[in-house]
């Protein structure tokens, strides 16, 4: 009997040390291998704002952003997600601006809650739910910001937990135009905190206000690319789009350890 209490006992803290195996898995996958022309109606492309204006086009096997005026908005939906952590990972390049750099303001510094600029709102990608115009239906959004002049790079990039720019991080990475970058943008069911990572570097968003923007949606079920006209002009070229979730799940040391217990339980009653 002493024995068999010894077992258990061992059994418990083996299952509650047990650490979690993550089960990754892809839920979209676009490459943009399509002709020359307009992306909507293409695979699970939909238009849902905007729309028929300056459409979001394909060009040479890539998605093109144009800010260059105010234009169409498209999502790539996917299966319904609700939990764990989600990931679009894809590769983009920013054309040289058509102005001259020290003309923009500086916003490189630190949290822009408190800042007013032009590029408030200037997000380009992102998490979605649904296919309506929703101004809660965003998460992890993705913004490019500017220098006052040339020598801190051409650009950096921006990430808020939701399209409003309270809570948003700065990178500290300088970008350069004309040059393919690889970005990763996760989004946290549990926390609601938001993540975007270029090369080294990983930002958080500065706090969760997705949790109470978005309380009414049922979860994500798409990835987005936006349009506007904003003061720089810029066109962002994208390709190589992949997203996957990450769920925990029970591990084989944890499944073996809990089968052991039922069974001893069993035998004991």
């Amino acid at each position: 009997m002493k024995l068999r209490k010894n077992m258990l006992a061992s059994l418990a803290v083996l299952a509650l040390g047990a650490t979690p195996a993550f089960a990754v898995t892809t839920v979209f996958e676009e490459n943009f291998d399509y002709p020359d022309g307009d992306l909507d109606g293409q695979g699970t492309w939909t238009a849902y704002s905007s729309i028929g204006t300056r459409p979001v086009q394909v060009s040479s096997g890539a998605a093109v952003v144009d800010h260059g005026g105010s234009g169409e908005d498209i999502v790539g939906t996917f299966a319904l997600q609700t939990s764990g952590v989600i990931s679009a990972t894809f590769d983009f390049s920013v054309s040289s601006l058509p102005y001259d750099i020290g003309t923009y303001q500086s916003i490189f510094t630190g949290n822009v809650s408190s800042t007013t600029t032009a590029s408030q709102f200037d997000y380009f990608a992102g998490f979605k739910y649904g296919t309506e115009s929703s101004t809660n239906s965003y998460f992890s959004t993705l913004a490019l910001v500017y220098p006052s002049d040339g020598t801190e790079g051409d650009f950096r990039i921006r990430i808020s937990s939701d399209r409003f720019y309270s809570d948003a991080t700065i990178a500290t990475a300088n970008l350069l135009f004309d040059t393919v970058y690889q970005v990763t943008l996760t989004y946290d069911f549990d926390t609601g905190y938001a993540t975007a990572t270029i090369g080294s570097e990983t930002i958080t968003s500065g706090d969760a206000t997705s949790l109470t923007q978005n309380a009414e949606n049922a979860g994500i079920d798409g990835v987005f690319f936006r349009q506007d006209d904003n003061s720089w002009d810029e066109t962002i070229t994208v390709d190589n789009l992949v997203v996957t979730t990450t769920v925990p799940e029970p591990s084989a040391t944890l499944l073996g350890a809990l089968g052991s217990l039922a069974l001893l339980r069993r035998r004991r009653s």
